[in-house]
């Protein structure tokens, strides 16, 4: 085993002596404590036959996240780009869009609390990521979209996960191309009319963030205003 050449690290970020560890092939975002960023520091990069300590505790999840590999990784990257050039019609094209980066919550472990602040993604920007989406699904041919709405809180502004998705969910019709999207979001702005609105321009999923029972969550997941969350939560997803 030996680390993945595509980590990338962020040190002393969102807090002093913690990380943040990206991989640019398999996307994964982990937050490091500073023990784990040590000894991830020290792993030796040739094969090792067993990894102790906060790697070994943690091994699973590194591995499943493509964080520590074995010889297999450039394998896989290589069947990716074959696919990619050879075989677009088999793949989906997925791309995540940041509605804001504003949040009606605060989250005790947020790392994005730092770039929280009151922007919102506007209709001009709304229009070039629909070009930019139909002309990259053109140049190679995929017969799959599927996007990911994201944030800060994605629901605080609706506006352009309507105005993309229908735009898109349009024009994949004409061409016979499958769409669809999901949200991630906290649950606290989901409600019946919003599914409904949704549904019709594509709306396949929603992921909503709960964090342990009431009590747990509420001390980790308030509203702003300190207002607990939990009991909202689970009303909107029933």
């Amino acid at each position: 085993m030996r680390l993945s050449k595509f980590n990338l690290m962020v040190q002393d970020y969102p807090q002093a002596g913690e990380s943040l560890l990206f991989n640019t092939r398999t996307q994964a975002l982990i937050k490091l404590d500073q023990d784990l960023t040590q000894e991830l520091d020290e792993f030796p990069l040739l094969k090792i036959k067993e990894a102790k300590g906060k790697i070994g505790a943690n091994l699973k999840s590194l591995k499943d996240n493509g964080i520590i590999v074995d010889d297999e990784e450039q394998e896989k990257l290589d069947d990716f780009f074959h696919q990619l050039k050879y075989e677009s019609d088999k793949l989906t094209f997925e791309a995540t869009i940041l509605t804001t980066y504003d949040c009606n919550f605060k989250c005790v472990y947020c790392f994005e609390e730092s770039v929280k602040q009151n922007v919102f993604l506007d209709k001009n920007t709304s229009d070039l990521i629909v070009q930019w989406l139909i002309k990259k699904a053109e140049e190679r041919g995929y017969k799959k979209i599927f996007l990911v709405y994201y944030g800060g809180e994605p629901l605080l502004n609706i506006k352009p996960i309507y105005d993309i998705s229908w735009e898109i969910n349009n024009w994949a019709r004409e061409k016979g191309v499958d769409f669809g999207f999901g949200i991630i979001t906290n649950g606290s702005l989901v409600d019946p009319e919003l599914i409904d609105k949704l549904l019709p321009v594509g709306l396949k999923e929603i992921r909503v963030t709960v964090d342990g029972d009431r009590d747990a969550h509420n001390k980790k997941r308030p509203f702003c205003d300190g207002r607990p969350s939990f009991d909202l939560i689970i009303d909107n997803i029933k």
